[in-house]
């Protein structure tokens, strides 16, 4: 069975993609999450239902990370 890496997963939110950047589960993933919202790039924090959280950001914000 073909398996899809995580970073090809996206979502599309009000006709918008948004890339999965990762599974927020510890430190450094919640790092991350705040990087996000510091920049103020547009991104989507899903609840996934194994409890844990999925960030996701606009396809075109992507190349604003470090």
């Amino acid at each position: 069975m073909p398996v899809k890496h995580q970073s090809d997963c996206y979502r599309t939110i009000r006709g918008e993609r948004y890339k999965n950047l990762c599974d927020v589960l510890g430190p450094d993933d919640e790092a991350a999450l705040e990087e996000v919202k510091a920049k103020k790039l547009r991104h989507r924090v899903i609840k996934h239902p194994d409890g844990f959280r999925q960030l996701f950001i606009h396809s075109d914000d992507v190349q604003k990370l470090s």
